[in-house]
């Protein structure tokens, strides 16, 4: 799916004043980053007055606020449903880290605004990111929980540690496609090598299988 029928088939139920302008922030965000984003630029970019976009978002980082949880939402649903399709943990493991890096692909502005707005950015309050993230972390933590007490991974690991260190390695991953510093390497081959990496460290058998 192009990047262009991701976004409108993600928009398509998206057509009040409100939505219109977090789709137009989303565009500004991606152009001009942190700051060079402002609200008149959004307004003009959704073909609104200034007065309009102030009513509902009174400064930029209120918009910013809002268009990370709108897009946090669309990412965390995905990442359920690649969790529960059941499997063992190294097909788990490996459609999330896929699921993400495919994210990527049918929204990269989706997911530039996750990890540059809510990661790194002043404009999102570090408790409310760090509260929203960390439901990802327990998702994965109860996942790796499991797995321990099937054996599948060693229960001399702690599972919450080992979703950060998932974590860390699918954000640096995907950041390192983003910044062009892979070179030839596709989405796919980066979100298996991660998967095969991370997984022959911690599973007790043979490195990741392909995910279904």
């Amino acid at each position: 799916m192009s990047t262009t029928n991701a976004a409108t088939a993600l928009q398509a139920d998206r057509s009040g004043p409100r939505e219109l302008i977090l789709e137009a922030a989303i565009d500004v965000f991606s152009a001009a980053g942190y700051q060079g984003f402002r609200l008149a630029d959004v307004a003009k970019r959704a073909g609104f007055g200034y007065g309009l976009v102030y009513y509902y978002f009174k400064s930029k980082d209120d918009l910013l606020q809002a268009l990370f949880e709108e897009r946090f939402r669309w990412f965390y649903e995905r990442l359920e449903r690649a969790t529960q399709a059941g499997g063992s943990i190294n097909d788990i493991v490996t459609r999330v880290i896929r699921c993400t890096f495919d994210s990527y692909v049918e929204d990269p502005r989706a997911m530039s605004v996750l990890l540059l707005t809510g990661a790194r950015s002043p404009a999102i309050k570090g408790g409310a990111t760090q509260m929203e993230f960390m439901r990802i972390i327990a998702m994965a933590a109860q996942l790796f929980g499991a797995a321990i007490e099937t054996g599948e991974i060693s229960s001399k690991l702690n599972p919450t540690l080992l979703a950060m260190q998932l974590y860390g390695a699918v954000e640096l991953g995907l950041l390192s496609i983003i910044a062009g510093l892979c070179d030839g390497v596709t989405t796919r081959d980066a979100a298996d090598q991660i998967a095969a990496c991370f997984l022959a460290g911690v599973a007790t058998g043979a490195p990741a299988a392909a995910a279904a």
